[in-house]
C-alpha cells in the first residue's frame, strides 16, 4: 500500500477543502484527486463524498482515516528508532522544573551510557507520557505518576521542596508551615508543586497567599530577589542564585521522582534508567 496516498487521505480528512489540502501538500488539486481515486480503487471502497460543492471524507470511512494515521505514526517511529540505532542518542522528556535537575548530570549520563543525552521539554506529566508513546522521547523523568500497561515506572529518588527568599531575609530555618499565616508567594502559572504545598497546609495548618503570578521561573526568581515574596520549588531551580537563600520546610514536603519508559524498550534505554537510579536526587 502506498504510504504517500495514506498521507494524502489524512490531509483531505483535515479539510476544510480539497484545494486547502493540496496547498498544504504543495501539490495540485488534480494530482491529489487522482491519488485519492487510486487509493479507493486499491481498497475497493469509496472514501469521499460530495457535500455542497466540496468533497469530504465519508463518515463510514473515518475508521480507515484513523488507521492511516496510525500507520503513518508507526512508520515515523520506525524511522526514529533506526536513527537511534545508527547514532547512539537518547532523549529524556521532562518538565522545565525537572530539566534543571538533569542538566547538571548530562555529562555523567553520557559517560555511563555511551550515548549522547538530549533533553526534551514537556508541559506536565501527561505530555511526558505522550512524548514516550509517540517515540519523541526514550525516557521520561519527573514526578511519579500512574502509567499504562505499556509503560514501566522506576522510582529513582525523592525530592524535597524548599522556600526561596531574598538573601538576608529574617526567617527561621526550617520554616514551620503551621506558623505561616499567610506566607506571601510568587508563583508561576504552571504550578507543578502547588498541590503538594496545599495538601501539606491542609494537614498541618498554616496558609499562603499569591502576591504575584508570573509566566516563567526566571521572572519568578527576579521577583523574589526584589523582595516581592517567597517562592516554593526544588533546590536546583534556585541553588545557583547568589542573591537568594534557601529554607527547609517543616514538616518536609517531598515527592517521588521516576524514570518512565516503554516496557519493550531497548537495552540502551534500560541502561539509562539504571544509571538514573544510582544518582542522588534530593
Amino acid at each position: 500500500m502506498n504510504l504517500q496516498r495514506l498521507l494524502y487521505l489524512t490531509e483531505v480528512a483535515d479539510g476544510p477543502t480539497l484545494s486547502a489540502a493540496a496547498r498544504r501538500l504543495h501539490i495540485s488539486q488534480p494530482v491529489l484527486s487522482r491519488a485519492i481515486r487510486l487509493l479507493e480503487r486499491e481498497l475497493g471502497v469509496s472514501l469521499v463524498e460530495l457535500r455542497g460543492r466540496s468533497l469530504h471524507i465519508r463518515e463510514d470511512a473515518e475508521p480507515i482515516v484513523e488507521a492511516a494515521r496510525q500507520a503513518l505514526d508507526a512508520v515515523q517511529r520506525i524511522s526514529q528508532t533506526a536513527t537511534r540505532l545508527r547514532e547512539p542518542v537518547l532523549t529524556i522528556a521532562a518538565t522545565r522544573n525537572h530539566q534543571s535537575l538533569l542538566a547538571s548530570v548530562l555529562p555523567l549520563l553520557t559517560a555511563r551510557t555511551g550515548a549522547a543525552i538530549r533533553l526534551r521539554a514537556a508541559v506536565g506529566s501527561d505530555d511526558v507520557l505522550r512524548a514516550i508513546r509517540s517515540g519523541r522521547a526514550d525516557v521520561g523523568f519527573g514526578e511519579a505518576v500512574v502509567v499504562g500497561d505499556d509503560m514501566a515506572a522506576t522510582i529513582v529518588g525523592e525530592i524535597a521542596l524548599v522556600l526561596a527568599a531574598r538573601r538576608g531575609t529574617n526567617l527561621p530555618n526550617p520554616v514551620e508551615l503551621a506558623r505561616c499565616g499567610p506566607l506571601p508567594l510568587v508563583a508561576v502559572a504552571e504550578r507543578e508543586r502547588w498541590a503538594l504545598l496545599m495538601q501539606a497546609i491542609a494537614v498541618n495548618g498554616g496558609s499562603v497567599k499569591t502576591v504575584l503570578e508570573v509566566g516563567d521561573r526566571s521572572t519568578m526568581l527576579k521577583a523574589v530577589e526584589a523582595g516581592v515574596g517567597f517562592a516554593v520549588g526544588t533546590r536546583s531551580v534556585v541553588a545557583a542564585n547568589p542573591n537568594l537563600e534557601l529554607f527547609a520546610l517543616e514538616p518536609p514536603i517531598r515527592y517521588q521522582v521516576a524514570a518512565i519508559r516503554l516496557r519493550h524498550s531497548t537495552t540502551a534505554v534500560g541502561t539509562l534508567v539504571d544509571v538514573l537510579t544510582t544518582l542522588d536526587w534530593r
